[in-house]
């Protein structure tokens, strides 16, 4: 795959990021980068150049009424 092209999934990633955060927020739920997304963001200040998918990790607790 092309660097450009990478970095065109990187971009598009990184909206839906966005777009699932602000969801988890309103919505009071925690979500994790996991995988290549965590060591890019700490480790590169975003993607790691050659990674082109993002993995979360959510917990939802599921109550009986």
């Amino acid at each position: 795959m092309s660097t450009s092209m990478t970095k065109e999934i990187q971009e598009k990633e990184l909206a839906m990021l966005l777009y699932f955060k602000e969801f988890c927020d309103k919505h009071n739920l925690r979500f994790y980068l996991c995988g290549g997304g965590l060591i890019g963001a700490i480790r590169h200040n975003g993607f790691i150049p050659w990674d082109d998918d993002l993995i979360y990790l959510c917990h939802v607790q599921i109550t009986k009424s």
